[in-house]
């Protein structure tokens, strides 16, 4: 019983050493991972209402990336326009903690508005933008992990490390400029000002994020049906780059656009960090249009829609954050 009993023992510190060993190589973990959202397939269907109204359906499904939103817009006079956003996102993102790199699911809730003006009919063409934003994400439990590790000094501890991922209330206004610098392009800059309330537990137990940042985007028609759009976003949460080439189907009743796209988000101050890339899918609808072109040769006659710059706008969401602004929270106690 006894030899029995000393073999055990002996298995046992074994696995302890090995597996002590290679905590050492891991905690404290110092890792920063970066987490790939996709592939993700984009759809969104745009349409109008009625002479002054219309709306947009948004949706992404992905590996670790699901969204869904909704934005109605109104034309507010000859030259103005005015629209509003509902979009929730749902991500799971790799998130780094003392002892090691944790997968979780979080989600965020937004509703933004925006308004445009129309300065008049100058050379290019400059338009007026202001956009403001609230947010909301949910705090998330990611559980209590005990352990050993071996600290700097080759010494063997206990660990209790008590995880969870921050919640967060965010608030943003963004003025900008819309403007045609050339034929086929057209530009925006904006001044961002994001403030970002990290729901921490434990110290610091107030982290948050506030002040300005800026972003540009450019859309330019290489073609007829072939588009590029890219965009820089510096911002204090977060640096976002994106970039997606389109192409538009001839249009009929409604017309469809097809892109490929990639995104990159760098986040700061403990943000994680994801990318994405995939493919999109819009479907844009003018059902005002009744009349139809004449036919030649016995052929159908075609729907020939109007082309709606409420529509264009609406396409655009109000609000679109491209990450979930939660951060890790954890409070570490060694024996």
């Amino acid at each position: 019983m006894k030899k029995i009993s000393t073999v055990t023992i002996s298995i046992l510190s074994t696995i302890l050493c090995a597996g002590t060993a290679h905590s050492s190589n891991s905690i404290p973990n110092t890792d920063n991972p970066k987490t790939f959202l996709g592939p993700t397939a984009m759809l969104g269907l745009t349409s109008n209402i009625g002479t002054a109204s219309a709306f947009s359906i948004n949706g992404e499904a992905g590996a670790k990336n699901f969204r869904l939103g909704g934005t109605i817009g109104w034309n507010i006079g000859d030259n103005q326009r005015f629209k509003v956003t509902a979009d929730y996102l749902w991500q799971r993102i790799t998130y780094a903690f003392f002892a090691g790199d944790v997968d979780q699911w979080s989600q965020q809730g937004m509703i933004g508005a925006a308004y445009q003006y129309d300065l008049g009919d100058y050379r290019m063409k400059p338009q007026l933008d202001f956009n403001g934003f609230l947010s909301h994400s949910p705090s998330k439990t990611t559980g209590i992990l005990l352990g050993l590790f071996v600290n700097p000094q080759g010494v063997t501890q206990n660990f209790t490390d008590n995880r969870r991922t921050t919640g967060s209330n965010g608030l943003g206004v963004s003025p900008g400029i819309t403007f045609v610098p050339w034929l086929n392009g057209k530009m925006s800059a904006e001044v961002n000002y994001d403030k970002i309330f990290y729901d921490k537990n434990y110290f610091p137990t107030r982290e948050d994020t506030n002040g300005f940042g800026g972003t540009l985007r450019l859309k330019q028609k290489m073609t007829d049906r072939i588009g590029l759009d890219l965009l820089a976003a510096f911002r204090q949460p977060f640096n976002n780059f994106a970039a997606s080439l389109s192409w538009s189907t001839t249009p009929g009743y409604g017309f469809w656009i097809f892109g490929l796209f990639g995104e990159y988000t760098a986040g700061k101050r403990t943000l994680p960090t994801t990318y994405d890339a995939g493919i999109s899918i819009d479907w844009m609808l003018d059902r005002r249009h009744e009349t139809v072109t004449p036919s030649l040769k016995g052929e159908l006659p075609v729907s020939q829609p109007i082309k709606d710059a409420l529509m264009e706008w609406t396409a655009t969401p109000a609000v679109y954050l491209p990450q979930v602004l939660s951060i890790t929270d954890e409070q570490v106690t060694l024996d």
